[in-house]
């Protein structure tokens, strides 16, 4: 029944949709493990013919919502927006950003082919530029800390000092 469902529903959005071939733009991920996608920068008003509206200009895509997908306009509107594809690799415990694709979308259907921009990743130049960030702040918080310590054992000794005079007067 739901075959028929989205068979009908597809039949009533394709003459106002665009399709989107995004399945080749995935042959690279395929082996990384159980993957999810998200379709970023929908315009206002715009949706998709699969998957699930996130609210916020995103939809959530399984790999099974992407035969027949239709990107549909919004009503009035011919402008042809490119879409940003996240695609997700979920593990049991988290999921990571594989990869963000620019997706140009024009009447003639989706290019086949996206602009890979790659996602920061744990591993990568972007993740050691972290860290190198990281090591600088750490250092200039010990440098600060070991000013601190200074500045406090100075303070100390200014009382000890300031302690023995005050006994040596009352003496």
């Amino acid at each position: 029944m739901d075959e028929v469902r989205g068979a009908i529903a597809d039949a009533a959005v394709a003459p106002n949709g665009i399709p989107l071939e995004l399945a080749p733009l995935l042959s690279p991920y395929r082996q990384q493990g159980h993957l999810t996608l998200r379709l970023e920068r929908i315009p206002d008003r715009a949706r998709l013919s699969r998957g699930s509206n996130n609210g916020d200009r995103t939809w959530s895509l399984s790999l099974d919502d992407l035969e027949g997908l239709t990107y549909l306009p919004p009503d009035g509107k011919d402008e042809t927006p490119t879409l940003a594809l996240r695609i997700v690799r979920l593990e049991a415990d988290y999921a990571a950003t594989l990869a963000l694709l620019e997706v140009p979308v024009s009447r003639g259907g989706v290019a086949a082919t996206g602009t890979a921009k790659a996602a920061p990743s744990p591993s990568g130049a972007a993740a050691a530029g972290a860290a190198d960030r990281l090591g600088e702040a750490l250092a200039a918080a010990q440098a600060s800390l070991a000013a601190r310590e200074a500045e406090l054992t100075e303070a100390r000794q200014a009382l000890a000092r300031l302690q023995a005079s005050v006994s040596a007067e009352t003496v």
